[in-house]
């Protein structure tokens, strides 16, 4: 898709269009990398501006370096200052996800052991009272209701403690298990990196002709040699 030139405005119009029509689409990134005035120009104009203006699925708009400035930027419903800062908006740290989830893990496990701490005290309390101390058959029947009563209650308010933490638990997982690598890989998409794997090869720049990478996609992986490159 053009991003600069007299056909880009209406080629970068179509395509915000097109992906709103599709459906499944959570967040588009509108942008290019730095250039001049005339070459990010684009997204000055007013068919760009409505079509991310009109938009339902949620725009970043991300042109050129920090200094530069569009209308796309007004019109958007975030501003990154480039597109890599874009990117890092749109898909959250997993290891800070991975931290909260933990930290919601402990902060259930404490909670269920204060609360069964403060149900055996309650129990103990009771269970002191001469009442209790008495032979069963001394009990009379309101007595014998009340103390089934409480016992009810007990269970029912430990099980609804362990059911709100549960949802809570599986909201995170869930949210865990979507910013995945492979749940990206299962849309459809692929990730280039080095051959070892270790580093993401994000820029044409980063790589010559001639070297060796390494495609992941939803099933399987691509070794593959650059031939040629386009920036």
């Amino acid at each position: 898709m053009p991003v600069q030139g007299d056909a880009a405005p209406l080629a970068i119009s179509q395509g915000i269009e097109l992906l709103n029509r599709l459906g499944g689409i959570e967040l588009i990134i509108v942008g290019r990398g730095g250039g001049s005035l005339e070459e990010i120009w684009a997204f000055n104009t007013e068919i760009v501006a409505r079509s991310i203006f009109q938009s339902t699925i949620p725009i970043i708009s991300a042109v050129g370096h920090e200094t530069d400035f569009t209308i796309s930027d007004l019109v958007a419903d975030i501003r990154a200052s480039t597109p890599s800062a874009a990117a890092e908006i749109a898909v959250p740290d997993k290891r800070e996800m991975e931290r909260r989830l933990g930290a919601l893990k402990a902060r259930l496990a404490q909670a269920l052991k204060e609360s069964a701490g403060r149900n055996r005290q309650r129990l103990s309390t009771c269970l002191a009272r001469r009442i209790f101390t008495q032979p069963r058959d001394t009990l009379c029947g309101s007595r014998q209701q009340s103390l089934d009563q409480l016992h009810r209650q007990l269970i029912q308010n430990t099980r609804a403690i362990v059911e709100r933490k549960r949802s809570s638990l599986a909201v995170l997982a869930g949210q865990l298990q979507a910013l995945s690598p492979l749940a990206t890989l299962a849309r459809g998409y692929s990730i280039c990196t080095t051959p070892d794997g270790k580093l993401i090869i994000r820029d044409s720049a980063s790589v010559e002709e001639g070297d060796r990478v390494s495609v992941l996609l939803p099933k399987g992986k691509l070794r593959c040699l650059v031939e040629g490159k386009t920036t």
